[in-house]
């Protein structure tokens, strides 16, 4: 079976930014992932009281030394240290939250920065060629892909047909498992309907791009 496409700087352009949504939408799946798993709604809040209350703790204990001076507190221990190492503690786990929500902010907008420049770097190449012909070639569960110009047909890559796939309307993009976030393999099309076929053929897990 073979996909045979016509790349030209149209197909590339709008290809280009069919990875960007999926790699994005990759991503924000891995974030959420984070975000909501149990360690970080359940078990990150309670411990931000148990450190605001040890460091409570802490500081008071420090103002009792400072001003009390017992006779069991080593004289060598520069408790100023401690009573403003308690403090920094105090602030951090107090502001928690909105330094929380600004890491997730700062994440966001790193993945549209990183996930075009991947994007770009994917279709670098065949940019650098365009026009050209693509074809794709499958057999079992290879698949083989040759850029045709001037009559000249040259073997770009030749891969392994697994993995899930994620579908755009000229690019499809092929990762190791759901989870991923690095392409094992980019198929760039006209038409759908085809590559659906090749990948059903394959038993590979697809999605479409909305």
């Amino acid at each position: 079976m073979e996909i045979i496409t016509k790349v030209d700087t149209l197909l590339i352009d709008q290809a280009e930014q069919e990875i960007y949504k999926i790699l994005l939408s990759q991503h924000h799946s891995y974030s959420d992932r984070w975000y909501k798993n149990t360690f970080v709604t359940k078990v990150m809040p309670i411990l931000r009281i148990v450190g605001i209350t040890l460091s409570f703790v802490g500081f008071t204990l420090c103002l009792f030394v400072i001003f009390n001076k017992p006779d069991w507190c080593p004289a060598w221990i520069n408790i100023e240290i401690y009573t403003i190492t308690f403090i920094l503690f105090s602030i951090i786990f107090y502001f928690f939250p909105k330094i929380h929500n600004y890491l997730i902010s700062w994440n966001k907008n790193y993945a549209y920065k990183n996930c075009n420049k991947i994007a770009a770097k994917c279709v670098r190449e065949a940019r650098n060629q365009v026009p050209f012909v693509a074809t794709y070639k499958i057999e079992s569960n290879t698949i083989a892909y040759y850029r045709v110009k001037d009559d000249n047909s040259n073997l770009a890559w030749k891969r392994k047909l697994k993995g899930v796939a994620f579908c755009g309307n000229q690019a499809t993009v092929i990762f190791r498992k759901w989870t991923s976030f690095i392409p094992r393999l980019i198929i760039l099309h006209e038409q759908l309907d085809l590559v659906e076929q090749v990948l059903n053929s394959a038993s590979i897990d697809t999605k479409v791009l909305d």
